[in-house]
């Protein structure tokens, strides 16, 4: 294996082309020790250290943008669910998916473990809007507007 003093490298890289080294031919073994040196090199600086805006660098940052994400979503979910349940019994809850699970639970709905994640939000608006009864029964207005779209219909006899 060849190793110059250009790039520092640590112990696992070593072993990385030392075992392909071992296991490729030899063509390949040199286009995968350039890209593993190019790689290296971009990475890390002239004392093997991690270079700053590197990879760690942009895996930390997008790791803070999903965190954020996530409790942002979660942060919506306990908002959504505190007409069912108080507020403090959903800050117990980690994630926005227990949240809607808990608030369904709560409601008495059955389907509360078995759904997908991503089935929740919506499983939780429709059993509240069922449990409310919104859309269950036409209110003064709905049938005020039924009557004037059927004037007849009132004389129609079920045989």
């Amino acid at each position: 294996m060849a190793m110059n003093d250009e790039t520092k490298m640590t112990e696992a890289g070593a072993r990385l082309l030392n075992f392909l080294e071992n296991h490729l031919r030899r063509q390949e073994y040199e286009q995968a020790e350039k890209l593993f040196r190019a790689v290296l090199s971009d990475t890390q600086d002239e004392n093997g250290l991690p270079r700053p805006g590197g990879a760690m660098d942009r895996r930390i940052a997008m790791d803070a943008r999903s965190t954020g994400a996530i409790v942002a979503a979660r942060e919506q979910a306990i908002e959504e669910c505190q007409s069912v349940l108080p507020r403090h019994a959903l800050l117990a809850c980690d994630s926005a998916e227990e949240v809607f699970r808990e608030a369904l639970r709560s409601m008495g709905s059955r389907a509360a473990n078995s759904v997908h994640a991503s089935a929740l939000p919506a499983l939780f608006r429709e059993t509240r809007r069922n449990q409310a009864g919104i859309g269950n029964v036409p209110d003064a207005r709905s049938s005020a507007s039924f009557n004037q779209r059927f004037p007849n219909a009132a004389r129609i006899k079920t045989v």
